[in-house]
C-alpha cells in the first residue's frame, strides 16, 4: 500500500498540473453577456451620473415638487402591488387548488389586462368610471353627484393593480404546482379545515413567490407613465414619471437633461 501511495502521488500531482481551464464556446457567451450588461446597464446609468454631478442639481431633490412626487409614485407603487399580490394570489389558488367550474375561460379571461396596454386601458374605463360617461351622468341627474370618478390617486391605483394582477397570478400559479397537494391533504386529514390548511401549509411555502411579485409589480408600477398622466394628471396627482416628462417639455427649466 504504501509502494502504490507513492507512486500514484507524484502521478496524480502530474495530471492536476497538465489540467488547464477549458475555452469552449460557453467562454465567450460568457464574455459577451458581460459586455452586453456593461454596454446596457452601466452606460446610461453612467451618463446619468455624469449629467447629474456635471449639472449640480442633487439639491432638487429636496424640492417639494420632487417630493410631493415621490411620495405619489411610492404610495400608489406600494398599495398597487399588495393589491395585485392579493388578487393575483387568490385568483391562482381558486384555479389551481378548487373545483372551480369554468376554470380553464377563466383563467383566460383573467389574464386579458396583460394584452392590453395600460395607457389604452386607462382611456377604455374613461368611458365606464369618467365624469362625462353614461353611468355617472345618470347617477348624477339622480343623486346631484358622480357616482365616482376614475380621476385621482385612487383611480391610478385602482388601474395599476388591474394591469398587473395578471403578473402575480401567473407567478404564484408556477410556485403551486411546484407545491405538493400531499401536504394540504395531509393536514386535512389531521382535521384543519381548508381555510386553516391554506394558511398554514400552502401560504407559507408561497412566500418566496408572493414577495418576487410584489417587487416586480412595485418596481413596475413605480415606472409606469401611461396611467398616472392619462388618470392621475387631470387631479394634479403627479408622480415621478410624469415629473420627469414635464421637465422634459418645459421650457423654464435650465439643462433639463442635468434635472432629470
Amino acid at each position: 500500500m504504501t509502494t502504490l501511495t507513492g507512486t500514484a502521488g507524484p502521478a496524480m500531482r502530474r495530471a492536476r498540473g497538465s489540467v488547464r481551464p477549458r475555452r469552449d464556446g460557453l467562454t465567450g457567451v460568457s464574455l459577451a453577456l458581460w459586455i452586453a450588461c456593461a454596454f446596457f446597464v452601466f452606460v446610461p446609468l453612467g451618463a446619468i451620473l455624469v449629467l447629474a454631478v456635471g449639472g449640480s442639481q442633487f439639491g432638487m431633490l429636496l424640492e417639494g415638487d420632487v417630493v410631493e412626487a415621490a411620495t405619489n409614485s411610492l404610495v400608489s407603487a406600494v398599495a398597487s402591488a399588495l393589491l395585485a399580490v392579493l388578487i393575483g394570489a387568490g385568483v391562482a389558488i381558486l384555479f389551481d387548488r378548487t373545483d372551480l367550474p369554468g376554470r380553464r375561460p377563466l383563467r383566460l379571461l383573467a389574464l386579458t389586462p396583460l394584452l392590453m396596454p395600460p395607457f389604452v386601458g386607462a382611456i377604455a374605463w374613461l368611458g365606464v368610471a369618467g365624469p362625462t360617461s353614461p353611468v355617472n351622468l345618470w347617477w348624477r341627474e339622480t343623486f346631484g353627484a358622480p357616482l365616482w370618478s376614475i380621476y385621482g390617486a385612487d383611480g391610478v391605483i385602482f388601474l395599476l393593480t388591474v394591469h398587473s394582477y395578471p403578473l402575480a397570478m401567473i407567478i404564484v400559479a408556477a410556485a403551486l404546482r411546484r407545491v405538493p397537494s400531499d401536504l394540504e391533504q395531509a393536514a386535512r386529514i389531521a382535521g384543519a379545515s381548508p381555510a386553516r390548511a391554506l394558511f398554514a401549509v400552502t401560504l407559507p411555502l408561497l412566500r418566496p413567490a408572493l414577495l418576487s411579485s410584489f417587487l416586480l409589480i412595485a418596481v413596475g408600477n413605480l415606472a409606469d407613465f401611461g396611467i398616472p398622466s392619462i388618470i392621475g394628471l387631470p387631479e394634479r396627482f403627479v408622480t415621478l414619471a410624469t415629473l420627469v416628462y414635464r421637465y422634459l417639455q418645459s421650457g423654464t427649466v435650465d439643462d433639463p437633461l442635468a434635472v432629470v
